[in-house]
């Protein structure tokens, strides 16, 4: 079975467009039930029954509802894998029974809040006006910061507001930037941009001190540090939260901020509706003059 799981995370890496990270967990979750079972299965052995009776195993282990949900997804992908390769006749693990999962509802900071900090923000040297521009792209757009760090110079059209993005399995999608982000792009670019760049052929928007291209990391310690400075709590994840919540506040439609996000399901964006609602709930019990009498 060894030897199977090669050929799939090979497929699911160049085919796919899988991330890295997204392969790794794969690998981890396939090895997972490769050892636990060790050499006493065959592909055949595993039926339905026996897939629930290895949720249950997972159970007992105390894995959370989300990680059993990670384990299933892992082994439903390479068993459809195997069944596209005539490997196997079915694919047993779509028919798994699993646990509940809990949504938790992603956590914003408000629009008014998040446009204060930015333009408070300083932008005396370079390395300030970029990691400006991380905050203020990632709240304009809505990009995820592993699209951010991967944008190249020709993926910035200024004179149409637009980014385009190459996001998860390879797809390609279209971001528009507004007045404000324009001027911050063009004063990086144009000025930054040439200050941090050691190597001309570089094509990498962002770059750090040596003049390579930012890391996922960097991107998150700076969005970390800067919000600390005004005593409030963020990351990268947090400002693309808000931007979906913000959109959605001011009218958009779910097609459109899926679009934006960059969501393969319309259910993954409406989480959203939820935080809309959970918003109105604080409002109405920090403003209404019923609540304040209670």
């Amino acid at each position: 079975m060894n030897a199977y799981i090669s050929e799939f995370l090979y497929d699911i890496k160049t085919q796919k467009g899988f991330s890295d990270k997204t392969i790794i967990t794969y690998q981890r979750q396939l090895n997972t039930f490769v050892n636990y079972y060790s050499d006493d299965i065959t592909l055949d052995d595993i039926t339905v029954s026996f897939c629930n009776q290895y949720v249950m195993i997972l159970q007992k282990n105390k894995l959370s509802p989300k990680s059993v949900h990670l384990s299933v997804s892992a082994l439903r992908s390479f068993w459809d894998f195997l069944y596209r390769h005539k490997r196997v006749h079915t694919n047993p693990w779509k028919l798994v029974e699993l646990p509940k999962l809990t949504k938790k509802l992603p956590s914003i900071l408000f629009s008014k809040k998040l446009i204060e900090v930015i333009e408070k923000l300083p932008q005396k040297t370079s390395l300030d006006i970029r990691n400006k521009l991380f905050i203020d792209i990632i709240f304009s757009t809505g990009i995820r910061v592993v699209e951010l760090v991967n944008l190249n110079i020709q993926d910035i059209h200024l004179d149409l507001g637009e980014i385009r993005i190459l996001g998860k399995g390879h797809k390609e999608r279209i971001v528009v930037f507004s007045s404000y982000t324009k001027q911050l792009l063009e004063l990086y670019l144009f000025k930054s941009r040439s200050e941090l760049l050691k190597q001309a052929q570089d094509k990498a928007l962002f770059l750090n001190e040596n003049g390579s291209r930012v890391s996922v990391r960097l991107v998150q310690r700076v969005v970390k540090s800067l919000f600390n400075d005004f005593e409030l709590s963020a990351t990268p994840h947090k400002l693309r939260h808000s931007f979906a919540s913000a959109l959605l506040n001011g009218g958009a439609d779910l097609r459109t901020i899926q679009e934006l996000l960059g969501h393969s399901s319309i259910s993954t964006t409406q989480i959203y509706t939820h935080v809309e609602n959970d918003t109105l709930k604080r409002v109405i019990k920090d403003a209404h003059p019923r609540e304040k009498s209670v």
